[in-house]
């Protein structure tokens, strides 16, 4: 009986234990998967509003250099100049005060370059590199031609080595057949009209009297104001990457990871989300976009997201430290609530052991009113009625001794008369 006892209160505990530990760590598990998942949706949220920053910042880089290109067309000697038979060197040299002059220091340390051609796309002015004037010609340029066409031509082009070095974007190009890896610039090519149409040239689409072009670029792989811009308002590393690989970016020694087929062409998925669980971080992308809408480049801003991994390792770490407190406490109050059970229920034993050794006068104490409080009264109710059915069985035991031994005394006065009987008849006969 007592290993029954032992088996029960163990079973109870061990089912106290197993339920507290589901009614709280379920909902605990349900409740971080589910703080997890909005924290990746929070992350994912706040990479879209980056990128709609950096969206904003790389198209106002793209009207500033178009305002300084409009600024410089618009200047009347230079629509004279140009529109006059003069020859190319003194032309140029004509130019290269005007293009000076238009300049101001705020233009200067917004754009990479400023290129000035004439109608037929000789080039007559570099701010990069004004030895390298005379004698080049940019009317292939697809830039140069809508500019030509009276018509603002802003985009993103991969320019050669070669064509890098005769801007003065860098000292040498370098030798080969290639010429080295090309190089990302945002170009804004604006259309020099003759003078007396300058103030109002621009309002007319597609004229064709135009005498000159003024092209604006920015260079992504020598300048930095721009990613650090975005580095400074995002926080995350911003980069810039051609099909050749990593153009620029704001994190010295940046191990580039952009997919492929982020170069690909069509019109759909400008921008893209891309998580990196195995490093880390979430990323952002725009495509950048050449005049004649191909993918010159691709943007990129990551951002790290190590902070939900911590996170969610803490909320496991707080889970199987509350599991462990619940446990305990759970062990502690199921023995409490045992006793409390398995208590009576030995009571009860003790009593019918007691009973069964004709101790009917033992009494259980009970409190309470449920259930088990209830068994310990009918218990006594009925040790009460075996005690009283005992004292009576007792009485009448009793009395039936009493009435017996009358009867033996009865029957031994009767033996005796009847002997007496027996003599008087002899003695009379």
């Amino acid at each position: 009986m007592k290993s029954l006892q032992t088996s029960l209160g163990t079973r109870l505990v061990v089912a106290f234990i197993l339920v507290v530990l589901g009614a709280t760590s379920i909902p605990t598990i349900l409740q971080v998967r589910a703080l997890y998942g909005r924290i990746h949706e929070e992350a994912r949220r706040r990479m879209i509003s980056d990128i709609e920053v950096c969206s904003l910042v790389l198209d106002r880089k793209k009207r500033t250099l178009t305002r300084v290109a409009r600024s410089v067309s618009h200047n009347m000697y230079l629509g004279r100049i140009l529109a006059h038979d003069i020859q190319a060197p003194a032309k140029a040299e004509m130019i290269k005060g005007v293009g000076k002059n238009s300049l101001s220091d705020a233009d200067r340390a917004e754009v990479s370059f400023l290129t000035i051609v004439d109608g037929n796309g000789d080039v007559l002015f570099r701010s990069g590199n004004e030895l390298e004037t005379l004698g080049y010609n940019l009317s292939s340029d697809s830039f140069v031609q809508e500019a030509l066409k009276g018509r603002i031509a802003a985009g993103y082009a991969l320019m050669d080595a070669t064509a890098l070095w005769e801007e003065g974007l860098i000292e040498n190009p370098l030798p080969g057949p290639a010429g080295g890896p090309p190089g990302l610039v945002l170009k804004v090519a604006a259309p020099v009209f003759r003078a007396p149409d300058a103030s109002n040239a621009l309002s007319v689409a597609g004229r064709s009297d135009a005498v000159g072009a003024v092209i604006a670029g920015y260079y992504f792989n020598g300048e930095d104001d721009v990613l650090n811009d975005i580095f400074g308002r995002t926080g995350g590393v911003a980069s810039v990457y051609t099909a050749d690989g990593l153009v620029n970016s704001t994190r010295e020694n940046w191990i580039p990871t952009l997919p492929r087929e982020f170069f690909a062409g069509g019109k759909s998925g400008e921008r893209r989300i891309r998580n990196f669980h195995d490093r880390g971080e979430i990323g952002g992308y725009i495509k950048l976009r050449a005049l004649d809408g191909s993918v010159a480049a691709v943007f990129e801003l990551r951002t790290s997201t190590a902070f939900i991994a911590t996170a969610r390792s803490q909320m496991l770490k707080n889970t199987i430290l509350y599991s462990i407190i619940g446990l305990l406490l759970a062990m502690l109050l199921g023995l409490v609530i045992t006793r409390r059970i398995t208590g009576p229920i030995k009571n009860l034993q003790k009593g019918a052991e007691q009973i069964g050794r004709g101790n009917m006068d033992f009494r259980i104490e009970a409190s309470g009113h449920d259930e088990i409080a209830q068994l310990a009264e009918s218990f006594n109710v009925m040790a009460a009625r075996l005690s009283q059915n005992m004292r009576e069985m007792r009485q009448s035991k009793q009395q039936v001794e009493y009435y017996s031994e009358r009867l033996k005394s009865a029957h031994a006065s009767l033996e005796m008369y009847s002997r007496e009987l027996e003599k008087v008849n002899q003695q009379l006969l």
